[in-house]
């Protein structure tokens, strides 16, 4: 039986689903993205990011297209 089960844990970065994953040339970050917001992440660290973008309004019925 083939199980999979995760190395590490990064979490709570990402209020919605990840569209995009890219590793970096440094193999220790790597850029994670949704529909809203960039985070560069460090692979020793995952307890934090580094947002790079974010779009999202405080007000999120100001929201038109993403």
């Amino acid at each position: 039986m083939v199980e999979a089960s995760p190395r590490r844990i990064f979490a709570n970065a990402h209020t919605y689903h990840i569209n995009s994953i890219s590793l970096n040339s440094d193999q220790e970050t790597y850029l994670s993205a949704d529909d809203l917001r960039i985070n560069l992440w460090h692979l020793e660290i995952t307890d934090q990011s580094f947002n790079i973008v974010d779009i999202k309004p405080a007000n999120m019925e100001e929201l038109t297209e993403v």
